[in-house]
């Protein structure tokens, strides 16, 4: 085999951009079966430099139309790159699996259920690859994959990747496990569907305990708070999730707090227990006179996210004297230049306000008794009272923070009338997760949310399905909570026509104004996740 003569061919490819399909054709016609060649190059000892232009040079090739023709056999080269002892042509077997599995699923190449779980269950096996590189690909491309719920739950599911997941999950190896945790809290972000799934299957049930046991919590943590400390923003942006995750994980599981010892922080931590300092480290960041790197921001905040996928550790952080919770309302809320860190911002306060809890929660009662459903809605709000006094207060403080008497409904007109489909989603989700309490639900039903109304009615103004399906969250939400407050007519007017983040116009109570935005709410609910708002054609002045 001219081994010798591939890697001179490839090499003098790797340095034209773009490789001609002439050149392309004629390498291909050369250098077959193609993965044979590559077996035989992981048996040699070659420079790293010169191994990157080699799968430089192959990623170009298969980027031509003349590569295109060869994605068929790509799979069989792919999985043959996993097995070499070099990270970078894992890497490279990696991301041509990726590109492999999300042209079956464009239709682009023949869809063979059994070739795309092999893809999948291959990359699923990636996550415990020793070299962080090729693992953090494996995870990428899950995460594009599982963008479907159909396709999570072929993910999560034993006859497709779910055998491997759970060999995943179970790793005696903590970052394997930490790596598992990270993606699918990811991927029950996507929509209230993948929430449901999520919970549905338990996936984090194993994991759980295993990244809150007492020896873990002991030696790992205190690591990766050092690391969420580091100079270095691409190790900051790597701990601090990861310590949410561990946080979050440990609460949930009951493991009792401990104190953090750590010489070189004994002036101001020495007699602090260890969550409640990765509560600070996740905040610090976050500090608006702070100099801290904008992703190392976001990463904290996706931190501060995972936490309220249980409500234990929402709790916990809502509570906490060293969470500043006004800084993360302030972000979501203050309509700050960069949308990056606002949609952020958001993402972490809906779901410190419960919005995966609850998508997971209605899932689980789908199947209950109509009483016994609304039963259990009625304990959507999980939180303790103080949690839930520190929440109204960060969220009506954060809307008027850019200027003085802006409310809550006006702050997120403001977001939710911006032509970015992401910060739309932040928004929905953050409606959905307060309206289930008295005081979001007068707040979004009072006059000064008209104007929001309009955008929100509009269903023509969304497209992409998780901006229909959280809009629709939050649409379904509001009318349970409607339901219940107007059940309770004596309770609703007792506002007075006071209501928390919104003004109520002269003569008409509280209660008129909830019975006024039912009607809407109602058709819009009735409507469903994908159906056209009828505000457009209606006049607000009457709402």
């Amino acid at each position: 085999m001219a081994t010798s003569s591939f890697r001179d061919d490839l090499l003098d490819l790797a340095g034209l951009n773009p490789i001609p399909e002439a050149s392309a054709e004629t390498f291909f016609g050369r250098h077959q079966p193609l993965d044979q060649h590559l077996e035989h190059l992981q048996t040699q000892s070659i420079e790293d430099e010169t191994l990157q232009q080699l799968c430089t040079g192959l990623e170009k090739l298969f980027a031509t139309s003349t590569g295109a023709i060869f994605a068929s056999d790509v799979q069989k080269y792919a999985l043959a790159a996993l097995q070499a002892k070099q990270p970078q042509i894992r890497r490279l077997g990696c991301k041509q699996l990726a590109q492999s599995l999300e042209g079956r699923a464009a239709g682009r190449l023949s869809r063979s259920v059994s070739g795309s779980l092999l893809n999948v269950q291959a990359l699923l096996g990636l996550l415990a690859d020793e070299d962080a590189g090729v693992a953090a690909e494996a995870s990428a491309a899950l995460l594009r994959f599982a963008q479907q719920p159909s396709d999570f739950r072929t993910l999560l599911d034993g006859r497709g990747g779910g055998s491997v997941f759970q060999q995943v999950i179970s790793s005696p190896q903590t970052v394997v496990r930490l790596r598992a945790l990270a993606l699918v809290i990811s991927i029950g972000a996507c929509s209230p569907e993948h929430a449901a799934l999520l919970s549905q299957h338990g996936v984090l049930s194993p994991l759980a305990p295993a990244a809150s046991g007492a020896l873990l919590a002991r030696t790992v943590l205190p690591s990766v708070l050092r690391t969420c400390r580091s100079a270095e923003p691409l190790l900051a942006c790597q701990a601090l999730p990861a310590a949410g995750a561990l946080v979050a994980a440990s609460v949930a599981a009951g493991v009792e707090d401990m104190d953090l010892d750590e010489s070189a922080h004994e002036s101001s931590s020495h007699h602090q227990g260890i969550n409640e300092q990765a509560l600070q480290e996740l905040s610090s960041p976050l500090d608006p006179d702070g100099d801290a790197d904008k992703d190392v921001g976001v990463a904290a905040l996706e931190g501060i996210g995972h936490l309220g996928i249980h409500a234990q550790s929402a709790d916990l952080f809502l509570r906490s004297p060293g969470a500043q919770l006004h800084w993360i309302s302030a972000l979501a809320l203050a309509r700050a230049s960069d949308s990056t860190i606002t949609i952020a911002a958001m993402h972490a306060l809906a779901s410190l306000a419960g919005a995966d809890r609850r998508a997971a929660h209605a899932a689980s009662t789908a199947a209950a008794s109509a009483q016994a459903s609304q039963e259990a809605s009625r304990r959507q709000v999980d939180l303790s009272s103080p949690a839930e006094e520190a929440l109204h207060k960060a969220v009506v403080s954060g809307s008027s923070n850019r200027r003085a008497g802006r409310s809550l409904p006006e702050a997120l007109t403001d977001i939710v009338e911006l032509p970015f489909v992401e910060a739309r989603v932040a928004a929905f989700r953050l409606m959905a997760a307060i309206v289930v309490r008295s005081w979001g639900a007068h707040a979004l039903c009072g006059r000064s949310s008209e104007r929001l109304w309009a955008l929100v009615g509009d269903g023509s103004r969304e497209t992409a399905r998780h901006a229909c399906e959280w809009r629709f969250a939050f649409i379904e939400a509001l009318h349970e909570s409607l339901r219940q407050l107007l059940s309770n007519a004596n309770g609703a007017h007792a506002t007075n026509g006071t209501m928390n983040g919104g003004h109520a116009p002269s003569g008409a109570s509280g209660h008129d104004l909830l019975q006024q935005r039912a009607s809407v709410v109602q058709t819009l609910h009735n409507q469903g996740p994908f159906g056209i708002g009828a505000l457009g054609q209606m006049s607000v002045g009457v709402l």
